[in-house]
């Protein structure tokens, strides 16, 4: 899915006001709405008002409902609109644990601008983006089996298809969250 020059709808949502984000966004594209909404409830909201968002920005941490519970509603309520994540967590559980629930891609808040930037128009260009940080660490690490971040069962499996991946484009990704060498490719 890309994103023309034609009018397009981004919803936020976060609990900060995050002007830097908006003011590039619209610097990104030119005919671009910006809705914002300060938790899930407002979120849900403003997505059953606007059925043209293209693109959800969600981050994790919000006052009345997890993000990471958010993202099934999301996926279950609006199946071809992508949520990305932007949080200001960035470990490798927690990126794994939103593309488990159904994140289209994932943007941590420490990013500079160059490779927000870069994450935004990765994104809008249909792709997915992950941070280099997760992609580069080693799968030896598996969560301890009571660890608070240990991804959570779906009720419905996001299938690589449904993030418009080839099978090979979902075996390269796979060995790359795995932290496999290139040459495995």
């Amino acid at each position: 899915m890309g994103f023309t020059e034609a009018e397009m709808k981004v919803l936020i949502v976060d609990d900060h006001t995050l002007f830097a984000l908006a003011y590039m966004l619209e610097r990104m594209h030119q005919s671009l709405t910006i809705l914002k909404a300060g938790n899930c409830g407002e979120a849900f909201q403003q997505a059953a008002e606007h059925s043209d968002i293209k693109l959800i920005l969600l981050d994790l941490g919000l006052p009345d409902i997890s993000g990471f519970d958010a993202l099934p509603v999301f996926r279950e309520r609006y199946p071809d609109t992508p949520v990305v994540v932007l949080s200001g967590r960035d470990d490798r559980d927690s990126v794994l644990q939103a593309l488990e629930q159904g994140a289209m891609g994932y943007i941590p808040k420490t990013s500079s601008e160059e490779i927000l930037a870069d994450a935004l128009r990765a994104i809008f260009g249909g792709g997915v983006y992950l941070p280099r940080s997760v992609l580069g660490q080693s799968a030896a690490k598996q969560p301890d089996s009571d660890s608070s971040n240990a991804p959570l069962p779906r009720k419905s499996p996001l299938r690589p298809v449904d993030l418009g991946l080839t099978p090979r484009e979902t075996d390269v990704l796979r060995l790359l969250i795995e932290g496999k060498p290139k040459d495995h490719w």
